[in-house]
């Protein structure tokens, strides 16, 4: 793949990316002042939209750069932790915890960060 080629491919990304953090962000919001099970689906849909997203885009950019020296990730572990603070929330949401909820979305959120990063 072409130098040019891979900068328009990581832009695009980087514009895709941004966006459904955004998404991200106002469905939290909307889960914060109406904790339940519907907007928790939507929430967690499109955080592992979001993984799903920054996995591929890393396969891709580890495929198309097959013979450069790129660090090792394990992306399977930032996934699991996702899902694990996810069930978290949810717990939040059954208990009405509001509070805890705050602190796992900011954990979820430091781990977007790091599939932004690593990509």
């Amino acid at each position: 793949m072409s130098q040019e080629k891979n900068s328009i491919l990581k832009d695009d990304f980087y514009s895709m990316i941004q966006m459904q953090r955004i998404k991200v962000d106002d469905e939290y919001k909307l889960l914060l002042q109406n904790p339940n099970n519907e907007q928790m689906q939507v929430y967690q849909t499109l955080i592992k939209d979001f993984v799903t997203m920054a996995v591929k885009q890393f396969y891709i950019v580890v495929m198309s750069s097959a013979k450069e020296e790129l660090p090792q990730y394990n992306l399977y572990d930032y996934a699991n932790k996702v899902d694990d603070l996810l069930l978290n929330i949810n717990q939040c949401i059954e208990n009405e915890d509001t509070v805890s909820l705050t602190q796992y979305h900011k954990q979820i959120d430091e781990l977007l960060d790091k599939f932004i990063y690593i990509n």
